[in-house]
């Protein structure tokens, strides 16, 4: 049997999934991929898309590379799976039948804190461009005004389709179709939050492990959306770290010493007018609603939002 993953987290971005993988890979019994998100999945064309390592370059043999041990659980969470039509048709033929799991977040709040994280947390943008003013730009058919913020135009793709990302149940119905049920496992970040022992045991439950490891975990949060005192050299680091390959000890250290010269702070809040929130919470309405009766999901919670503006992110 090749050493492939038997559990996927596959989305959606930035609802919590980094913290999840950190919480599932510190039970002894379960084994990481060498890096979080492997991209391996990715379709072609995506500005992700790993043009060295993945699965359009290595064929399916090349997925094994990044799974170096072995354990009853191997795990690997790439959030964009859930939109990839690569990992829709590859992840469910894989020998290792492996359960994709998928944690969705308030769409709203989702795309702010996307923006937010592309914004201060990637620094990949040259000028500023407001929250407001980018959902503006989508709505009018203005997507250049969107890309001629970014240093990089590739840099602008995921924020190009993040609004029609925040319609869920669209996508989950592929997912739906492809997969028996016993490998498809749908949470909400919301329920995640409250509940991650439950989290936990419901997508551990396939496999034969001690649940009681996580009776006195502290699960400790990851990735947090965050803003820098230095954009530039921010930028400038993320590149150089992206494809420099050394050991724990070192990674660890060198990036001890860069967030002592890196001033790291909250992100200014995003401006969001009640007329944009109000006509985001219109657009994923019947979505929503739809994923709700379809995955049997609690979506109270993002529904009790809708007459709301503001709210903070994450």
């Amino acid at each position: 049997m090749p050493r492939l993953p038997n559990l996927v987290v596959g989305g959606a971005p930035k609802c919590g999934t980094s913290s999840l993988y950190r919480w599932l890979i510190a039970h002894p019994s379960v084994a990481g991929a060498t890096k979080k998100e492997t991209f391996f999945f990715m379709d072609a064309t995506h500005s992700l898309a790993d043009h060295e390592r993945g699965f359009h370059v290595r064929g399916l043999a090349g997925y094994e590379d990044f799974f170096p041990e072995s354990a009853p659980v191997i795990v690997e969470a790439t959030t964009h799976y859930l939109y990839q039509d690569t990992a829709l048709q590859m992840l469910p033929k894989l020998p290792s039948d492996p359960t994709v799991a998928f944690v969705l977040r308030d769409p709203v709040s989702r795309l702010r804190s996307s923006f937010q994280y592309t914004k201060h947390t990637l620094g990949r943008m040259k000028r500023e461009l407001g929250f407001d003013e980018y959902l503006r730009a989508l709505h009018e058919g203005r997507p250049e005004h969107v890309v001629s913020a970014f240093h990089r135009p590739r840099d602008a793709q995921v924020l190009l389709r993040d609004v029609e990302h925040g319609r869920y149940v669209r996508f989950l119905r592929r997912w739906r179709d492809a997969l028996p049920p016993e490998r498809l496992t749908v949470v909400t970040f919301e329920d995640f939050v409250a509940g991650p022992r439950q989290v936990l045991s419901e997508l551990l439950a396939r496999f034969d492990v001690d649940l009681s490891f996580y009776s006195g975990f502290s699960f400790p949060s990851a990735n947090e959306t965050y803003g820098v005192g230095r954009p530039k050299l921010h930028r400038v680091a993320r590149r150089i770290g992206a494809h420099m390959s050394v050991a724990p000890r070192l990674q660890s250290a060198l990036r001890s010493i860069y967030w002592r010269v890196q001033p790291r702070r909250p992100p200014p809040p995003s401006d969001l007018s009640k007329e944009a929130d109000e006509h985001l919470r219109a657009l994923y309405a019947e979505d929503t609603q739809a994923l709700a009766d379809e995955f049997n999901l609690d979506v109270t919670s993002w529904q009790a939002r809708a007459a709301r503006a503001g709210d903070d992110v994450a």
